[in-house]
Formats: C-alpha cells, structure tokens, sequence
C-alpha cells in the first residue's frame, strides 16, 4: 500500500514539474536519464545510424523529419539494401509526451506496397545538444523479444561529441552481437537516390 502511494506520489510531483531538457529520476540507489525524443528527432537535418547491433542491418539508414506537432513526429526512413537498391519508407512517430515516457516513440513506416514495420524506439542517452543519440530498439511485430542498440548522429561524425555517443552505445549494447557500421561518407551521404 504504502509502495502504491509513494510511487504515485512521485509521479504526480514529477509531471507537475517545470519542463527541462532532461529529468535525472533517482528512486533508492538508481539514477535513471529522461531524454526528449521529440526534441532529438526536431530537425532539419538529415538523422544517420551510424552503428547498429541490429541482425540482419541495412546500409546507410537516414531519417528526414517533415513535421512534429505535440506528440507525433512525421519522417522519411531510407536504407539502402543489397545491390545499393534504396528503400523508402513514409513513418510516424507517436511519443507519449508525459515526464516519464517522452524518450520513446512508437513508430510505424509503410511502404510503396503497403507493407508495415513497427518498432519502439527508447532514446536511452542524447548529447547535450542533441546532436547523437543512442536508441535502444524493439522489434513490434514479430514479438520475440528481438531487440537491438542504433547510434544516430546528425553531423560529420569524425568530430564533435561523437566520441561520447560511442562510449554509451559500447556499454549500453555489451551482451549484444559486434556492432556493425553502417555509415560511409562516400556511399551514403554522396548518393544522390537517398533523397527521396
């Protein structure tokens, strides 16, 4: 009873909380980051994973945001399949923009046939800036606990705080497969059929 009330308690003070740029919840001994996805994802630029543990990967995935309102962030995800054959997706993002649930979105893309891939996706570590990210995947659809770490960037990954991105995705992803990189400059951001 009293776990239900202190627990309720917590939640109550924590959304009547002023917004910041990201809440630090310290319940007995843990130490837990809320990062904004909405505010990661509010940009013009393009969105590159750069690395990913994720089996089978795609090559030189990018998201273009189009529009956020409140709690949907419309965007383009691009990847590139074998045989440099470039797939384009039209997705949204829905984030229940609540003080304890605003670092995750379920997102949803469709196809020129139609075809649907769900995923939710927790932004589990964001620079300052939000200029990367580290976003821990869940497959929605195939419910077999298939789950995987991405690395996204928005910016010429050879500087800045990039190195910072990369230490949290190593000690976030540890227990999974070797990590796979997705990102070359001169395939990638150099081909022209990634803009759709």
């Amino acid at each position: 009873m009293y776990k239900v009330s202190i627990t309720l308690l917590a939640v109550l003070v924590l959304n009547a909380a002023e917004a910041q740029e990201s809440v630090v919840i310290t319940p007995v001994g843990q130490n837990f980051t809320n990062f904004s996805v909405l505010q990661f994802m509010n940009t013009s630029t393009p969105i590159w994973t750069v690395l990913t543990s994720r089996q089978p990967q795609f090559m030189c995935m990018v998201d273009m945001v189009n529009n956020t309102t409140e709690n949907i962030i419309y965007f383009n995800r691009s990847w590139m399949e074998a045989g440099g054959i470039w797939e384009h997706h039209k997705c949204y993002g829905y984030v229940n923009n609540t003080r304890l649930t605003r670092d995750a979105m379920w997102v949803t893309c469709r196809d020129h046939r139609a075809s649907y891939e769900a995923t939710y996706e927790v932004l589990e570590f964001a620079t300052e800036n939000n200029t990367c990210g580290v976003f821990h995947v869940y497959s929605g659809l195939d419910h077999k606990g298939k789950d995987w770490y991405d690395l996204r960037s928005k910016y010429d990954i050879r500087v800045g705080p990039y190195t910072t991105c990369m230490a949290e995705f190593n000690k976030r992803r540890k227990n999974q497969k070797p990590a796979t990189n997705l990102y070359n400059n001169s395939t990638c951001l150099h081909n022209k059929f990634w803009r759709r």
